[in-house]
């Protein structure tokens, strides 16, 4: 009986966060891409796209943070997203391919359709 309380207390407690999470990203003054963007990472790798949320929030009084700009690259194999979100956050674009994939085949496929969207939404360097 304790375990399923615990269970439901924790389930609460992060379902509390994940909004909270999202109101704030959808309250900053971040551009409607990054919003677009920051939304879709915490739907599809919840509780590691709440944590990757709340870090990259710490860095807003970095003068780096404010002159950087979310924008598809040249470098494509595709459409240059995941080289994009790789430059934006400076990481490896190969790394971001891969976590792409995971998160594809763990969200049953759903990772395609935030992709095709990122695509639109996202501009061209």
């Amino acid at each position: 009986m304790e375990f399923v309380l615990f269970a439901g207390l924790l389930g609460l407690v992060y379902i509390i966060v994940l909004a909270w999470a999202i109101m704030d990203c959808a309250n900053s003054r971040r551009s409607t891409a990054e919003k677009l963007l920051w939304i879709a990472i915490m739907a599809i790798f919840h509780f590691i796209g709440v944590l990757a949320y709340v870090l990259s929030s710490r860095n807003k009084g970095d003068s780096r943070m404010k002159k950087k700009k979310l924008l598809r690259s040249k470098n494509r194999i595709i459409a240059g997203v995941c080289s994009g979100i790789g430059e934006y956050f400076e990481v490896d674009p190969t790394l971001v391919r891969l976590l792409w994939i995971l998160a594809t085949l763990f969200s049953f496929g759903s990772a395609v359709l935030v992709y095709i969207i990122a695509w639109i939404i996202i501009p061209e360097k």
